[in-house]
């Protein structure tokens, strides 16, 4: 299954960096997204900025879906601020899907220096590719190998935040690892642990056949 994609309106953009009534282009250029206490700041002006595109129905997607995106600080169950993280969220007619929530813009497929539409592409790319994932999760294709149908991709992905033992420049390349990088080195690593797999398979089917004739 082809996986449903967003994306936006470029021209409405520009015509809210150009409005003489919105300051997007002078907050934007006033903000120092490589300055950690900026942070926070930063955060805001994407969330604003992704309100703004959705009031101004800029967004859009690859079906007849009405696409509208929203980003939110992560609160507690009382409503008070838990943190700097933005939890961000794309609405498809009435469907929602919501992300684990950012620290930093950072965590946005950017390069070192970056322009306005370049933060929306890279939080569009981000989106889609949460989009690409839930639709695997859903509809996952059949794996390619039998690696591949008892280790998937995913499991280590998890361990970007799940081992405690990678360096921050190590969780930085797992995260940036595509799945078909990921698959890849599965299947590389296959062979080392094929014989184990298979020897716990006979153990299993035949402890599972006991268990069964001697009820």
């Amino acid at each position: 299954m082809t996986p449903l994609t967003i994306s936006y309106e470029r021209c409405v953009l520009n015509a809210l960096l150009d409005d003489p009534d919105s300051s997007f282009a002078e907050q934007f250029a006033n903000l120092d997204f490589h300055d950690a206490e900026d942070e926070r700041a930063c955060l805001e002006y994407l969330r604003s900025l992704l309100e703004s595109l959705t009031e101004c129905a800029a967004w859009k997607s690859s079906t007849e879906a009405r696409v509208s995106v929203y980003g939110e600080f992560t609160c507690d169950g009382e409503g008070f601020p838990t943190g700097n993280g933005l939890t961000m969220q794309v609405f498809l007619d009435s469907f929602g899907i919501c992300d684990v929530g950012i620290d930093s813009v950072w965590q946005l497929p950017l390069g070192e220096e970056f322009t306005v539409f370049d933060l929306i592409d890279g939080t569009v790319a981000y989106f889609n590719e949460l989009v690409r994932r839930l639709t695997g999760l859903l509809c996952p294709p059949p794996a390619r190998s039998l690696a591949l149908s008892v280790f998937p991709p995913d499991v280590v992905c998890s361990e970007a935040t799940e081992d405690p033992h990678l360096s921050d420049v190590e969780r930085a390349r797992l995260r940036a690892a595509t799945d078909e990088q990921i698959a890849n080195a599965i299947d590389q690593a296959w062979p080392a642990v094929e014989d184990r797999w298979y020897a716990i398979h006979d153990e299993l089917q035949h402890a599972a056949v006991r268990s069964l004739v001697h009820e």
